[in-house]
């Protein structure tokens, strides 16, 4: 049996994929919930903005005063007929989600670099020190800058850089609640492809956050309630080390299986 908002979720499929991967911008729009079209194909179609609608998008992407990535991520509830576009860049490795039902929507962008493979860092007050990472662990690094943000959102000198999923989770839980993970199709490495599905341990350790926020989204319980794509950077040769054309532009598109396919 269907769920009622599978209809509504498929739509939203597309377009969530377009948003993750950056391409044209695609708005969100409220509509009248009492009415018994709602979820019907026409319906949407007339409400789902092109990008002519939009003069630019929020990117959910961010940089600290330092000029380093932070994560980032915002919670927004559809009210009026009002369009909205997000979008996420720099997704050579990152890790994209987005949460959405029909009440309200979720989105996060996760560095690669920080919550699931951690870059060393010099001390600008120490720079004779040898490098070490911001956390003593990639597990402590996970923990703090993804499953405890879900819960309690980030803030740092007033800004807020992470919305609390768990504080905005009643706005947004309804059955026609789905999640969408877009994850790089393999791991960082300095020369040639790296490791497939490398982080999967972290991914569903975020799956599982995400299912005791709202538990129509545990990945147990409810695995058909998740969807997940993948993507690669666009590249020519595999012995090429740098090849990151995401960081700027969308070069592929989602096939029916959810891989890539390149221009």
């Amino acid at each position: 049996m269907k769920h009622p908002g599978d209809e509504f979720a498929m739509i939203f499929k597309i377009l969530i994929v377009e948003v993750l991967l950056g391409m044209s911008p695609v708005g969100f729009f409220d509509g009248p919930r009492d009415k018994p079209a709602l979820w019907n194909g026409s319906w949407a179609s007339s409400r789902i903005a092109t990008s002519s609608d939009l003069t630019g998008s929020t990117v959910i992407l961010w940089n600290n005063a330092r000029g380093d990535g932070v994560n980032n991520a915002r919670f927004h509830r559809f009210t009026d007929d009002e369009a909205f576009s997000y979008s996420l860049r720099y997704l050579a490795g990152c890790t994209g989600i987005v949460i959405v039902s029909k009440e309200a929507v979720y989105l996060a962008h996760y560095w690669e670099s920080i919550s699931f493979n951690q870059d060393l860092e010099t001390d600008p007050n120490n720079p004779d020190e040898p490098p070490k990472t911001r956390y003593k662990t990639q597990d402590n690094a996970f923990r703090y800058t993804v499953t405890r943000a879900l819960r309690k959102g980030i803030r740092k000198n007033g800004v807020v850089e992470q919305d609390s999923l768990q504080a905005h989770a009643h706005e947004m839980d309804d059955d026609s609640l789905h999640g969408f993970l877009m994850i790089p199709q393999t791991g960082s490495s300095d020369v040639g492809i790296g490791p497939e599905d490398p982080y999967r341990k972290y991914w569903e350790m975020l799956k599982e956050e995400v299912g005791k926020i709202l538990p129509r989204l545990d990945p147990i319980a409810n695995p058909d309630r998740w969807h997940e794509y993948r993507c690669a950077p666009a590249q020519t040769e595999e012995n090429i080390g740098d090849f990151r054309p995401l960081k700027h532009t969308a070069r592929g598109r989602l096939s029916e299986d959810g891989s890539m396919e390149w221009e």
